[in-house]
């Protein structure tokens, strides 16, 4: 993890508090695996999947949870996506969607009730970080 992003995770008081103020129920371990554009899962991980939730993966969905038998598990992806019109000017950036997909994916971490939360970076680019 680079020293900036460590730094920047410092600075978030608010969520460093509601995550230790979740973390002291007596919850499961949650796993969140951001992946890079081009890169691919884990076998390991995708082995814990149930058959629907492989099939999301295997569609290239952004962002996808299911609950193995360790704990909750998400996996982030952000995908670029091709602007269909206006010669794709619109179409969001790297750092846009992995915004919004982690703001969305936190959101749901906050209402577990986790003992802590494992985050792996799988092959992700700076601006994804």
């Amino acid at each position: 993890m680079s020293k900036e992003l460590i730094s920047f995770a410092n600075k978030k008081t608010w969520l460093n508090s509601a995550i230790s103020s979740k973390a002291k129920s007596q919850g499961a371990v949650g796993s969140l695996y951001f992946v890079g554009r081009e890169q691919k899962l884990p076998a390991m991980v995708i082995k814990t999947a149930p058959a629907y939730v492989k099939a999301k993966l295997k569609a290239g969905h952004s962002m996808v949870s299911w609950t193995s038998s360790k704990g909750p598990v998400w996996v982030i992806s952000a995908r670029i996506v091709e602007g269909q019109s206006h010669y794709g000017f619109f179409a969001p950036s790297a750092y846009a969607m992995s915004r919004d997909l982690a703001g969305s994916c936190f959101r749901q971490v906050l209402g577990e009730k986790l003992k802590s939360l494992n985050i792996e970076y799988i092959g992700t680019a700076e601006e994804e970080l």
